[in-house]
């Protein structure tokens, strides 16, 4: 009875061997945010979103984007050349920015127009050599297929920043408590990461060889060359509303968003991630292009199914789920959850199943789709801002250009595996339109029966 219901398929138990841990780990920042709310301002979490927003795409660039590669050598040798390469990249780039955020402090901290950043610039460059380290560690750990070392060390890294975040909040430093337990977070995770991947007895025979990590520098150059700003874009693109939003509006409107964004991105994070991370390295081993299209429509039909329902609930029940678990304070954080499911919708369906372009070596395709993404999204954010000067008119701007760009994206991916694109999009609407309708149903019912008390 038990083997009935272990899952049959290798890619269907990866995932869930990567989400089991990714929703443990997510769990526990689930669980402590109503006494993070009761512990932190907005403003905190203003400024932590700032900081982030920083480290997200700095850490993009320091890499040069190399431990995308890691997944596509033969073999295993060469995959931990490209790893070390995109370390001591990232340790080179790190030690510069420092270098920059030491001389530049005052006109660094002027032009992003809080002051409060001015000592946490100096913290950027060892978070993302962090970052870097536990990427390129990720994505070793998921070609050799430990994805429990993964799951573990996910489970690892949102423990420590949960205690962390708590813990200093109720000190008398509890002003830098975010931004702290993030850093302790991802050192710690970085840590048992490196220390699964030395004792890997596959990996610890292989000799390192410097003329072989300029070869492979050379054979991946694409990578830096077209991938790194694919990438940069990408995440300018998620982190512009903060840096834009701070110098246009309070830093409490960014605390609001910034929030909002950090609840409702958890679905992407916990299935998407783990969906998408397999769904790479599945596809990679592909060789026709027909199983790769087989694949991607079986996958985008699995996160269809559950990004629906979840997100057209949140459009419709964001600002009550809001003020009932994080307090009445956040309901404005509430309401821009509800805007922002409209775009995080598609991002959900699409964005895991983006990394074919690199399959494909349709790397400079990419590029550009992501260059007219990112100038939509921050068009629409000046226009709001600066013309309209009203935060729910910038964020239904900056909401539809993202919703129009990863349409875009998706028709492109279909186009290239020459699969039939208007069916697929029909397909997506409707399952979106059906849930909205049912859940604006039950509210209907909720507040019919409500006022019937």
């Amino acid at each position: 009875m038990i083997n009935k219901l272990k899952p049959k398929s290798d890619f269907t138990r990866n995932v869930l061997t990567l989400m089991t841990g990714t929703t443990v780990a997510q769990a526990i920042p689930i669980a402590i945010s109503p006494i993070l709310t009761r512990i932190y301002t907005p403003e905190d979490f203003g400024l932590f979103a700032l900081f982030m927003g920083l480290v997200s795409i700095l850490a993009i660039v320091s890499t040069g984007r190399y431990e995308l590669a890691i997944m596509l050598p033969k073999k295993d040798e060469n995959a931990i050349h490209i790893a070390i390469l995109a370390i001591v990249i990232s340790f080179s780039i790190s030690t510069l920015l420092f270098f920059v955020f030491w001389a530049f402090n005052q006109e660094i901290t002027s032009l992003l127009g809080n002051k409060a950043i001015s000592i946490w610039l100096y913290f950027i460059p060892l978070t993302i050599f962090i970052t870097s380290i536990y990427q390129s560690l990720n994505f070793l750990n998921i070609r050799e297929k430990q994805y429990k070392n993964v799951a573990k060390s996910k489970v690892l890294q949102s423990t420590t920043l949960s205690v962390s975040s708590v813990g200093i909040g109720y000190s008398p430093l509890n002003n830098i408590g975010l931004i702290s337990g993030q850093i302790i977070g991802q050192i710690s995770a970085a840590i048992y990461l490196t220390y699964k991947t030395l004792r890997n007895n596959r990996l610890k025979s292989i000799k390192i060889n410097k003329l072989k990590i300029f070869a492979l520098a050379k054979r991946y150059q694409e990578f830096p060359k077209v991938v790194t700003w694919t990438g940069a874009l990408n995440t300018s693109s998620v982190h512009a509303p903060v840096l834009i939003l701070t110098s246009i509006f309070s830093l409490k409107v960014v605390g609001f968003y910034s929030f909002a964004q950090r609840i409702i991105t958890l679905p992407n994070a916990l299935i998407a991630g783990a969906i998408g991370q397999v769904f790479y390295q599945e596809v990679s081993k592909k060789h026709l292009l027909e199983e790769k299209a087989i694949l991607f429509k079986r996958t985008l039909l699995k996160l269809l199914k559950i990004a629906a329902p979840i997100f057209a609930f949140i459009f419709v029940f964001g600002d009550k789920i809001f003020a009932f678990v994080f307090g009445s304070e956040w309901i404005v954080a509430g309401e821009y959850a509800q805007i922002m499911s409209l775009w995080l919708f598609p991002v959900f369906v699409i964005s895991p199943l983006s990394q074919l372009y690199n399959i494909l070596e349709e790397q400079r395709v990419f590029l550009k789709l992501n260059i007219l993404s990112f100038s939509l999204r921050v068009i629409s954010l000046l226009i709001g801002g600066l013309l309209f000067n009203d935060i729910l008119v910038t964020l239904y701007l900056f909401v539809a250009s993202g919703v129009i760009s990863w349409v875009i994206i998706l028709i492109v991916m279909l186009s290239l595996l020459k699969i039939n694109n208007i069916k697929i999009l029909i397909k997506i609407s409707i399952y979106f339109t059906l849930y909205l309708l049912l859940f604006y149903l039950l509210n209907y019912l909720l507040i019919g029966f409500y006022y019937e008390l």
